[in-house]
């Protein structure tokens, strides 16, 4: 099999985690405030409700800020991840796509892993070459463990030898 051609793409902070964040969020928050709104809840509840929102406001803030911001390149054999100031080898796996969106578990070399949003508005001319280079490479990562089989039909001969 033949590897994907050499493909680079920018990474920065998503605006469709941004969006999806604040719409759990929003979510969240009328479910709280309605929960609140039921007759006979104890006061330390409601204090605890409110104190909350503040905060899982914040947390989702800092999220979203400390996002990986650089390039994530596919050299024909090897990923590497650029934060402008030194290239580090990672290991690249989809966990959720959306055709124009992609989430991708950024494994870095000392086993730490960093979540990145990939939206094909951020440079829309190279989408469809990352997104080949990442499939393909999953296939082929996948093709030879035993836990996914083969895209190849079973011998239906070999069991009448």
């Amino acid at each position: 099999m033949y590897n994907a051609p050499s493909a680079s793409f920018p990474v920065g902070r998503s605006r469709f985690y941004a969006w999806l964040s604040l719409g759990l969020w929003s979510i969240l928050v009328a479910a709280g405030i309605a929960w609140q709104g039921q007759a006979g809840q104890p006061l330390w509840p409601r204090l605890l409700m409110f104190a909350a929102v503040p905060v899982s406001a914040w947390m989702l803030i800092r999220s979203w800020q400390a996002s990986r911001v650089g390039r994530l390149c596919w050299t024909g054999h090897d990923w590497l991840f650029d934060d402008g100031q030194q290239a580090h080898a990672v290991t690249v796996s989809v966990a959720l796509e959306f055709q124009r969106v992609l989430l991708v578990q950024c494994r870095f070399e000392p086993k730490a892993d960093s979540w990145l949003w990939l939206e094909a508005r951020s440079q829309p001319e190279a989408w469809r070459a990352i997104r080949r280079a990442i499939f393909h490479n999953q296939a082929s990562r996948q093709e030879g463990n035993p836990l996914f089989g083969s895209n190849r039909p079973p011998d239906l001969n070999k069991d009448l030898m």
